[in-house]
């Protein structure tokens, strides 16, 4: 059901069931965090839960060295490389994960179900959404066995790794001379795209869970998603200055006391009261940016399915 116009403040529409209405669907509402939040807001000993987004923000954003650059295009992070590290808004992060449904993998909006998309993934972050399917094994497992397993190199705990922290120093010994290594070529053959999204994914529906409070993946895909779908809670998109680059390039200028809400209840209520045409559903519509993972000029083309070890989601680009 889609709503254009907001409800009047004491109007019948404006209290409403959390639902869902037909559990046959939704079947997972008990443990949302939706149920704990509405059961919970008139209660003002409870506070409200803002996750902790697990993010490595680096202040200081500088140009990429030009003797790596050929080397980034041909593992195909160049793009993303090129994106300022942002700090992750955690209250608008906590917001939409609110309106999250682990069983549709959709928001849920007063306007209709919208969701990330591998076409958000391409034009936002400049990774490559078709190609090799990123996949692997799925549990726990030592981090070095892993590195041994796809880099071919043993470093020792403690010297060279620290948890799942791989040395600089290490990986300089081993790779100096990098020209020779085959891994960087290869690398740009796979969907890295597709991996982003499908770990946002889990870590989205892992987080619905009102017991949890940290949440991993790529925050930076899903705030950038949000100020481009959602101008009432954008910062400002600006003009482009580098046609060249991905679309979330433009925001590398965003600085955080720009930001439009500054707690989750605000978040909520932008959201709530926010109508149908508020809503960008055609973002990228004449934005050309960066040449396209195809041979084709005016549409790309993705074949590839989203691999999360638990969940296999299959989309069509188009």
């Amino acid at each position: 059901m889609e709503h254009d116009e907001a409800p009047r403040p004491g109007s019948p529409r404006s209290v409403i069931d959390p639902g869902p209405s037909d559990k046959t669907l939704l079947t997972l509402q008990e443990k949302h965090i939706s149920t704990h939040v509405w059961n919970t807001c008139e209660d003002p000993n409870v506070p409200d839960r803002v996750i902790n987004v697990r993010h490595a923000a680096t202040h200081d954003h500088r140009a990429i060295p030009e003797e790596i650059e050929p080397w980034l295009r041909l593992a195909g992070f160049y793009h993303v490389a090129r994106l300022r590290n942002h700090e992750i808004d955690h209250s608008l992060v906590s917001a939409l994960v609110e309106r999250w449904r682990p069983e549709t993998r959709t928001f849920h909006m007063r306007m209709g179900e919208v969701t990330v998309t591998l076409e958000d993934v391409h034009h936002l972050l400049g990774l490559p959404t078709d190609g090799e399917v990123v996949s692997g094994r799925h549990g726990r497992h030592p981090f070095n066995q892993l590195v041994n397993d796809y880099l071919g190199v043993n470093p020792q705990a403690g010297r060279d790794l620290s948890g799942g922290l791989l040395g600089l120093h290490f990986l300089r010994q081993k790779f100096r001379d990098y020209a020779r290594h085959a891994n960087t070529k290869r690398c740009g053959t796979y969907s890295w795209g597709s991996a982003v999204l499908a770990v946002l994914y889990k870590e989205l529906c892992k987080v619905t869970d009102r017991r949890r409070s940290e949440m991993g993946g790529c925050a930076l895909l899903l705030q950038l998603w949000a100020w481009t779908r959602f101008p009432p809670i954008s910062p400002g998109i600006p003009e482009v200055t580098d046609v060249h680059a991905a679309y979330g390039h433009r925001f590398n200028s965003y600085d955080v006391r720009q930001t439009v809400c500054t707690h989750i209840r605000r978040y909520r209520h932008r959201l709530d009261v926010m109508r149908r045409r508020e809503f960008c559903w055609r973002s990228y519509l004449g934005f050309e940016g960066h040449p396209p993972p195809s041979d084709t000029a005016r549409r790309w083309i993705s074949v590839c399915p989203l691999i999360c070890y638990q969940v296999v989601v299959y989309q069509q680009p188009d």
